[in-house]
């Protein structure tokens, strides 16, 4: 004697802990994306730092040439963190070619 009502039960409860596995999973792939992120601006900025810019800069605009570069660092570091990123995620995706 079965009761279906206690299996609708169980299986309720397997899906919701396998949804939560997988919502965890993806909150650990969020913290990965945003340390990446960041970690890749400041080498992007670092980087950067380099880069004798003062020839391109006018009298008394030191301040909007500093901001240009953090937007040239920021753009960098997320194309590159991205590329990373990707490449992770696509090396994840190959259990399922085979």
């Amino acid at each position: 004697m079965t009761f279906p009502y206690v299996h609708g039960i169980v299986d309720g409860i397997n899906k919701k802990k396998k949804l939560g596995d997988n919502m965890i999973s993806i909150g650990y792939f969020s913290i990965i994306g945003m340390l990446s992120h960041v970690i890749f601006i400041y080498i992007a900025w670092t980087a950067l730092q380099g880069i004798n810019v003062e020839p391109f800069v006018r009298k008394n605009k030191i301040t909007e040439a500093r901001i240009i570069l953090i937007f040239i660092a920021i753009v960098i570091g997320t194309g590159v963190s991205r590329f990373v990123l990707d490449i992770i995620q696509w090396s994840q995706d190959l259990i399922y070619l085979f």
